[in-house]
């Protein structure tokens, strides 16, 4: 009987590699068999990639040509809102310009402005707060939260309180880090207003999702702004269907028939307050608290290759609190303006996994992690002739504390119980960065920027490490035209370090284990990036972008010993995307209230196996993503139907004794309806996964390392379901 799934023993699967094997990963690699010795060595190798992605890529390509050809026909714009600043470029939208999309919310407005893609920076994965890197402005500045980010608040100010939306360069701001398209959301609130919406989901074989649901209110007067909100964030979700494992040879092994299911509920109440005195102080306060409650299940009828029948079962959660509280205060000093900012984020995380036979022995492993970060901040800016100059300072402290330990449970008697080495971490970090905005010309803008952070990191009883390392960027941002704007980045990136590399972790359930390691350093990279805003008048706008990066200490699985593995710098690497966002609108073709929305991109990397010494990509690079959404607002109606469809071609991830791959099969589709005065309401129903994809997962293991023998290849394949949807959103 097996009970570990994951790490068959080579006896009981076989660890001949006699057979000629080839197997695709699907992630346009093959592997390919080479004889050393007594040892069958298995090298991936990269393929042409699916020509169904290249076709479309190409398509995207075809129209960057074509597009700005049939603009020439006309130069108006594609929205209303023709406002143009100009000494800025910008584009002015007011809530009038997007009323035919009957926005509830600022962050439903700032969606549907065609040929932008707002992006919030990824604020919790950041260093620190850093330079601005959402391209999201609230009133001219950026929002003092990590946990409860620019979204958050924009979805919490009702659309009806926003002023206008300007779409600017961000190089030509005085808000250093800024780069590419940027949405300035000025906002007044006019006495008090608030949002709701309410979100069903209806899927087979699931528990339906009755209880998602959020709220907010929002008000103040010429001074001042607050705003709340509720948000349940309730989900029921869960996949099955069968898993098959065979031997090198192809021959079957054991089969199974899984069901999963995992349910989390997150309540989470946030706030927002901020107030502009008489003389020109402002104070900004941003707070944030939440429960993020998960169960998951797992359960699979078990066939072995000689008739024996058995059932698994796999149980896990979390019971986790977080709360976030960010504050800011601006004021005039000298010649300048100094803005303040403090951050205070803590989460106690306890979870468990238990897995085992049913009515058989169990393992269960308990973990707890305590995180904190303590962030203050100083940015002083100051302007002289056309040059605008910051100078900011920022200290943090980041700890992470874990304590764990694993139970076994035997069908019968006591349970014994193993304590596992705790362990924390904590990193004392300062930067220093100095920036520069001005304008080179009436259509060429200048940002630049550049320091150096100090960073103090102690993990176990090992002694700190203290390592300066220079970061900073330079950004050029061209008006070619009116309607063609280039923006070209360079910059030098110290990445967050995730505190959890460091920990050791137990996988009850699939057997792969990992050592800690308290050596891991950041990784840094330099990154440049162009791109171009290519408006095309009534027929939208296009942004193609090319970016390239050379990364150094790349975190990855390295060996620590002949059958023990650990996280840690495994060398560098380099990466590449090109790709293109944008909205064509089709009523210059005859289609009026119709609109596309357009993704696609390919990428790729090289970094060297630390195991293998070979060239491969990077751990969970995705090549291709492909997306398109169609929406048409019925003229003269409440009414708006439409849809999407997309594909990722994702690759894997590589660990000492196995090389494994999750990936959604197939393209996934999906069509809506939408009224938007049903009493009062936006109703909005419809269907997603249309075409049936599945959660697939592949996974090739080995009897030792992947210079070894195969053990055996894992092919799963599970069903979601077509699922049905209905939200209902309004105001008061």
């Amino acid at each position: 009987m097996v009970q570990g799934r994951c790490r068959p023993a080579a006896g009981k699967f076989g660890g001949s590699t006699t057979r000629a094997h080839r197997w695709s990963n699907g992630a346009g690699r093959r592997l390919r068999q080479r004889r050393k010795g007594s040892l069958t060595i298995v090298i991936l190798e990269r393929a042409q990639p699916p020509m169904r992605h290249l076709r479309l890529l190409s398509s995207a390509a075809l129209a960057l040509v074509l597009l700005p050809a049939m603009a020439s026909a006309q130069q108006a714009d594609s929205v209303t809102a023709a406002d143009r600043d100009a000494t800025r470029g910008a584009r002015v939208y007011t809530y009038a310009d997007l009323a035919q999309y009957a926005p509830q919310t600022a962050l439903d407005m700032v969606n549907r402005i065609p040929g932008f893609a707002a992006d919030g920076g990824n604020n919790r994965g950041n260093r620190g707060l850093g330079q601005a890197s959402q391209n999201i402005l609230l009133n001219g500045a950026r929002v003092s939260g990590k946990s409860n980010n620019v979204f958050d608040v924009l979805g919490r100010i009702s659309a009806r309180d926003v002023v206008r939306i300007e779409i600017v360069d961000g190089a030509t701001l005085d808000v250093p880090g800024l780069s590419g398209e940027v949405a300035n959301v000025i906002y007044e609130a006019g006495g008090i207003s608030g949002t709701f919406e309410y979100r069903a989901q209806f899927r087979p074989r699931l528990e339906d999702t009755l209880l998602d649901a959020k709220a907010s209110i929002s008000g103040g007067d010429e001074r001042a702004n607050w705003s709340l909100s509720l948000e349940t964030n309730s989900r029921r979700q869960g996949h099955w269907g069968p898993e098959v494992v065979t031997g090198p040879d192809g021959a079957l092994l054991v089969t199974r028939d899984e069901f999963g299911i995992y349910n989390s509920d997150s309540p989470e109440i946030a706030g927002s307050y901020s107030r502009r005195a008489r003389n020109g102080n402002e104070f900004n306060a941003n707070a944030s608290a939440q429960l993020n409650i998960q169960r998951n299940r797992i359960s699979g009828a078990i066939v072995e290759a000689d008739g024996t029948r058995f059932e698994e079962l796999f149980r896990g959660g979390e019971d986790e609190w977080n709360a976030e509280l960010g504050l800011d205060y601006a004021f005039d000093l000298g010649p300048g303006r100094l803005k303040l900012i403090g951050l205070q984020r803590n989460e106690h995380s306890p979870v468990y996994d238990e897995f085992g036979i049913v009515g058989g022995r169990r393992d269960r492993f308990e973990q707890v992690i305590d995180e904190n970060e303590s962030i203050v901040r100083g940015e002083y800016g100051w302007s002289r002739g056309q040059s605008d100059w910051e100078l900011s300072l920022e200290g943090a402290y980041n700890s992470l504390s874990q304590e764990a330990e694993l139970i076994a449970l035997p069908a019968t008697g006591s349970a014994t119980v193993t304590l596992l080495p705790g362990n924390r971490i904590e990193e004392l970090r300062s930067e220093a960065i100095a920036s520069l905005s001005r304008p080179l010309s009436p259509r060429l803008s200048l940002q630049l920027n550049g320091g150096a952070e100090f960073s103090s990191i102690a993990a176990g009883a090992a002694d700190p490490r203290a390592y300066l390392r220079p970061k900073g960027s330079a950004a050029l941002s061209w008006r070619a035209s009116d309607d063609v704007t280039i923006d070209a980045k360079l910059e030098r990136v110290v990445d967050q370090l995730n505190f959890f590399d460091f920990l050791a972790a137990v996988d009850v359930q699939d057997g792969q284990d990992r050592g800690r390691n308290n050596e891991i350093v950041p990784p840094q990279r330099w990154r440049a990036r162009v791109e171009g805003i290519v408006r095309l008048g009534a027929y939208g706008s296009l942004t193609p972008y090319a970016q390239g990066e050379i990364i150094e200490d790349v975190i990855e699985a390295i060996p620590t010993s002949p059958t023990e593995e650990a996280l840690g710098n495994a060398g560098d690497a380099t990466a590449w995307v090109v790709g293109v966002d944008g909205t064509i609108l089709l009523a210059p073709l005859g289609v009026a209230g119709a609109r596309l929305d357009l993704h696609a991109h390919t990428g790729d990397s090289r970094f060297t196996d630390p195991l293998l010494g070979t060239t491969r990509a990077l751990n969970g690079q995705e090549y291709t993503h492909a997306r398109l959404q169609y929406r048409h607002d019925l003229p003269g109606s409440d009414l708006a139907y439409g849809g999407s469809i997309q594909r990722r071609h994702m690759g894997g991830s590589f660990r000492l004794d196995q090389f494994a791959r999750r990936f959604n099969a197939g393209w996934q589709a999906e069509l809506f309806v939408e009224h938007k005065d049903v009493l009062g309401l936006q109703v909005t129903a419809g269907v997603n996964n249309l075409f049936n994809s599945t959660d697939n997962f592949e996974r090739i293991a080995y009897v030792d390392r992947r210079d070894g023998p195969i053990a055996f290849f894992e092919d799963r394949a599970r069903e979601y379901g077509r699922i049905v949807y209905v939200n209902v959103a309004g105001r008061f």
